[in-house]
């Protein structure tokens, strides 16, 4: 397949230890692929589909369909597509264009990409949509631009209010050193 997807065990030097201050370990996987835009994952989102989404630094989408157990444990993750992040012109990123950083699922299914190099966010179709669709520019704060190139946007979160929630990597407020 495109993305080998193996369980992995967890090592500790704890024995059959799976929490960690409140949150509990379900499972892991190691990821594998040959493809050569496989890697560089910087965010992940589930989406309305119930598919596993990620953006690449690389300038592409990655998707797998989850597989549950009884209990809900993720057990495997199926069904990879590998395809690239396309621009509001439908074609795909490339060069500064390409360092996709962040990804969150907005309350009406469609998923934001934030980017550092050219800083910008960006919407685009709720799935099965997404990855045929052109992106959607949104307005950021004119601060944003002053922002290193490799410092810019690393997460957001959509707030069930639907306002969007960024954090920048290395932007100084106004007055502060």
């Amino acid at each position: 397949g495109l993305v080998q997807s193996r369980p992995f065990e967890f090592e500790s030097r704890e024995d059959e230890r799976t929490a960690f201050n409140g949150l509990e370990l379900l499972s892991a996987f190691e990821l594998r692929s040959r493809h050569p835009q496989f890697g560089g994952i910087s965010g992940l989102t589930v989406g309305a589909d119930g598919r596993l989404y990620a953006v690449s630094d690389r300038g592409y989408w990655i998707a797998a369909r989850m597989r549950h157990d009884n209990e809900g444990r993720l057990i495997d993750l199926l069904d990879w597509e590998i395809k690239p992040i396309l621009t509001p012109e439908r074609t795909p990123t490339d060069g500064l264009l390409t360092d996709a950083e962040a990804l969150a699922s907005a309350p009406d299914g469609s998923l934001l990409v934030g980017f550092e190099q050219i800083h910008r966010l960006w919407r685009y179709l709720p799935p099965p949509r997404t990855f045929d669709s052109p992106a959607q520019p949104i307005k950021t704060p004119h601060a944003l631009a002053k922002a290193p190139r490799n410092g810019g946007l690393e997460c957001i979160a959509v707030l069930p209010d639907g306002r969007i929630f960024t954090i920048a990597e290395e932007l100084q407020n106004k007055g502060e050193s």
